[in-house]
């Protein structure tokens, strides 16, 4: 993750996310695909490449792109069998005037778990949402978008207000584990304050200027 071209795009959203995940040494002889397939869901960076709309190109006897959501979903879980490797991690990076955020809360600096994460990728066309992404993990059984809120700020004029209705609602949309970390209660209740400081700072990327 020390790609002058990764730590550019997106406001290096995914260098930040992954260098929370264990050490440097860890990190080094570990692949995407260890992450994800080790069931590993918890860490920031698969937060970070759902809200980026990421795919995986399968590989075994044939090809197939499958949506990263799908490896997390109860209802339709995309599994490898032992003939097959993930090949290739697609993230979507829009353009124009574009900001990212990842907020995180852990019990130290240095937990690579945290009690809860949020991502959000966000593109504006003047002061209206022209698309956002939100994804929050870290507390859950595996990392959700909110697509509810999603298609609420899209084409909407984002300002503090709408962002903080917005966050509001976000503790009723996620289905957070207790653990060590934190309860269950706890995580819905920072939830919303994490997603509406994630609005907040890649707004602040993409506009140059506060909400």
């Amino acid at each position: 993750m020390k790609s002058k071209e990764l730590n550019e795009a997106m406001n290096g959203l995914l260098p930040k996310a992954a260098r929370t995940y264990s050490t440097i040494i860890q990190r080094n002889t570990t692949t995407l695909q260890d992450v994800l397939f080790g069931y590993a869901t918890c860490f920031d960076l698969l937060t970070a490449l759902l809200a980026l709309d990421t795919q995986v190109t399968v590989q075994g006897k044939g090809k197939e792109i499958v949506a990263l959501q799908q490896f997390f979903s109860k209802e339709n879980r995309a599994v490898l069998s032992n003939q097959e490797i993930a090949s290739e991690f697609s993230a979507k990076l829009p353009s124009g005037d574009t900001g990212t955020s990842l907020q995180r809360l852990a019990l130290t600096d240095g937990d690579a778990v945290a009690i809860l994460n949020v991502a959000v990728v966000l593109k504006m066309a003047g002061k209206k949402c022209a698309e956002v992404r939100i994804a929050v993990g870290g507390g859950l059984p595996a990392p959700v978008r909110l697509t509810a809120i999603e298609q609420e700020l899209g084409g909407k004029s984002l300002d503090a207000a709408l962002a903080e209705s917005v966050s509001a609602r976000v503790a009723d949309l996620i289905q957070p584990v207790s653990d060590i970390r934190g309860s269950a209660q706890y995580r819905k209740q920072i939830s919303g304050v994490l997603v509406r400081r994630a609005l907040e700072e890649a707004y602040q990327f993409a506009k140059g200027r506060s909400l």
